[in-house]
Parts: C-alpha cells; structure tokens; sequence
C-alpha cells in the first residue's frame, strides 16, 4: 500500500529517493511556533525501512537503523497502514508493531523517526473494513474509533515528532469526494485527539502533488484537485506532505521551473512543507 522512501520555508524532508526534512534528531527541540530545529542543523537524509534483504528478510534490521543513524542527520520513516491485518482488521487499535519500533528505537540509534499511518492502498483499496463492520468507507464508526484509540496509543507512549495521516489522500477526494469529507471530519477529531496526548507532534495529510495541481501532463494529469487541500482547516495541519515526481510534468530537470511549487506555496502560506517522497 505505501511507498517507502525542500525543506521549503521551515521543514525539508529527504526520503528513499533523495528527498529531504529538516527536522528533529532524538532530542531535538520544537520552537514555540511549531518549526522543527534539528541539533546539528543540518537536512535531515531520509530513508523508508530498507535492510539488507528487504522485503523477505530483516534479520538486518538493526544493522539498518544504526546505518542510518551514523548519519550527521539521519531519518526512518514508517509509511505503512494503520492496522497490521490490513485483509481482515482483527487488530484493529492496536499500532502496528514496526511504526513502534521505529519511534521507540530513534534515540538509541540516533535518527528522526517518520509516521505515516496509511488507510488507502495504491490501486484505491480501502483498509476500513472490520469484522465488526465490513462498511469500507468513512461511514464505518467502528473502524474510526480503532483507528484513533491507535493514535492516541501510539502517540501518548511513545511522542513521535512527525504523524502523517493518510498517504496521496487527493486521489479519494477524486473518486469519492463525498466520503473523503467524512475522512477529513475523522483527522480532525484524530488531530485533536493525538494533540491532547502528545502535543508536541507535528501532524498533517500528504498529497501527490502533480495531481493535486495538475500538473501531471505526462500522466494525463491535467486538472487540479485543489478542492481536496481546501477540504482542510490549515489550523489542523502542523506540517503538509507531499510527494512530488517532476518527471510526470517535465521530460528533464533543466525544464522544471523555479517556481513549479508555487500554486501550493500562494495556498499554503508560511505552513511547513515535507517532501515525502520524490523521484
């Protein structure tokens, strides 16, 4: 379902394909307007969970997180479904057990840990489905309720600096854009609720960012979506995500222009802005 892998304004992110966050190590501090400021402050190099052996082995696992850990400033992201059985959804609520090894683990290896909790899988399948309701939308109370015990779970033990909820959640708001306004109802709630907890997280959604502004030609992406971003009150969103791939717009990087980002910086102001992935 997910994908693992500038710090424009206050935060930068580098994920699995040179992307980059300027964001906390183990121990960093968060200034009182919300930006992440990094002890040796420097970009953060980023990497989705990838030992030797990946995805059948991870016998090496350890051996990955002090790699990257030896880095000046080295980060781990998580980008994964909120619940481990994403077919049956038996264990729902409980937070999945590599999202909490990779938080509980940064400080011992010396990374930033990175949580991206998913409910959408690429191809458009929903991980809402419960056998306590097999509704897989928006509209299944239980599985919301889950999926924000987990939150608060998760967050109150364990204090991540970063949450991400939901992965290219525009690509809904395309399909369903009825249902996607009960998604955006349940990360308010989920918002307040981690807040509560541990408010020093930084919490926000991720878009695919040529889609969301159109400006995937090359993918027949040509209209923007700018509704799904507007879906959301920015006062509910510490730090927006976006995964960018300027290759569904330009055929080479001498083409992409200075300001290709800006029809989402014009709408998003001075708020953080995370590459989460790019290629």
């Amino acid at each position: 379902m997910p994908k693992q892998s500038l710090a424009i304004l206050a935060v930068i992110f580098a994920f699995a394909a040179a992307c980059a966050l300027e964001a906390p190590n183990a121990g960093a501090e968060i200034l009182p307007g919300g930006s992440p400021v990094s002890k040796t402050g420097g970009v953060v190099k980023g990497f989705g969970i990838s030992p030797q052996g990946f995805p059948l082995d991870y016998s090496h696992f350890g051996d990955f997180l002090e790699e990257v850990g030896a880095f000046p400033n080295g980060g781990v992201m998580f980008n994964g479904a909120w619940r481990n059985d994403v077919e049956g959804g038996t264990d729902a609520g409980v937070p999945p057990e590599t999202a909490v090894a990779i938080v509980r683990d940064a400080a011992d290896y010396g990374y930033t840990p990175v949580v991206v909790f998913g409910w959408r899988s690429d191809d458009g399948d929903l991980h809402l489905s419960l056998p306590a309701n097999i509704s897989d939308d928006w509209t299944n109370q239980e599985a919301q309720v889950a999926f924000e015990s987990m939150l608060v779970e998760f967050a109150g033990a364990y204090h991540p600096p970063y949450i991400f909820l939901g992965n290219e959640s525009d690509a809904y708001y395309m399909a369903q854009p009825e249902d996607y306004s009960r998604w955006v109802e349940f990360y308010n709630r989920a918002y307040a609720s981690v807040k509560a907890v541990s408010p020093e997280t930084l919490i926000g959604p991720i878009f695919q960012f040529e889609r969301l502004s159109g400006q995937g030609a090359l993918n027949n992406w040509n209209i923007p979506y700018w509704g799904a971003l507007e879906a959301h009150d920015l006062a509910r969103i510490d730090i927006l995500g976006i995964t960018l791939y300027p290759w569904l717009a330009y055929r080479a990087p001498d083409e992409i222009p200075d300001d290709y980002l800006a029809p989402l910086l014009e709408r998003i102001g001075e708020l953080p802005l995370a590459i989460t992935e790019t290629g």
